[in-house]
């Protein structure tokens, strides 16, 4: 198990030196215990629609 995570880490790590190298303004990886990296990228800032209101947790707009 560890070498997957080993592996998911360098890719990760990977992954967001060349995001930052083509300018992606906005990056976010996500990295699994079994070895699933999940990467979201964009060029503009992603909206916050899914936020939360603490009051009664609800989805917010």
């Amino acid at each position: 198990m560890a070498r997957e995570h080993t592996k998911a880490k360098a890719f990760a790590q990977m992954l967001m030196r060349e995001a930052r190298d083509c300018g992606w303004l906005y990056n976010r990886i996500e990295m699994k215990p079994d070895g699933t990296v999940i990467a979201l990228s964009g060029m503009v800032e992603p909206e916050g629609n899914d936020d939360f209101c603490a009051e009664d947790l609800r989805m917010g707009k």
